[in-house]
């Protein structure tokens, strides 16, 4: 008799297999994480996921990784800066890099930790502004 995979079981097994990917990063992340002064989340908001958190002159700065490709062992790094001011959320998107190696990344983390501590209150955009180059 065949048996029946619920949604659940299919979105656990997902789950699963891209937090395996994840682990494989995570020493390579704690030590970024310390040396930096950043916060490390794990599996934050829902989705498998590493973030790296910090404020620096007010302004909060991400660095978003993501599995890419489980099979390449590939990652997502996006670069975040957010400020509020007063009910809206100023921010820059400075940027994001697909299919990044397990080799790459403690570089590509690196500069992004100081492309971020570069951000300044000028660099941030308002809300549903889009900045052209």
């Amino acid at each position: 008799m065949a048996t029946m995979v619920s949604e659940f079981e299919k979105f656990s097994e997902e789950w699963n297999r891209q937090r395996r990917t994840l682990f494989e990063i995570d020493e390579t992340l704690k030590e970024i994480a310390t040396a930096h002064h950043l916060e490390l989340i794990q599996d934050d908001h829902d989705r498998p996921g590493r973030d790296l958190l910090w404020v620096r002159e007010g302004i909060h700065r991400k660095i978003q990784i993501d599995p890419s490709d489980q099979l390449q062992k590939t990652y997502f790094v996006a670069l975040l800066g957010w400020e509020d001011r007063g009910s809206s959320r100023w921010s820059a998107n400075p940027n994001v890099r697909r299919d990044v190696t397990q080799a790459e990344l403690k570089n590509v983390l690196e500069h992004g930790i100081r492309e971020l501590n570069d951000l300044t209150r000028n660099d941030l955009q308002p809300p549903g502004s889009i900045r052209r180059s």
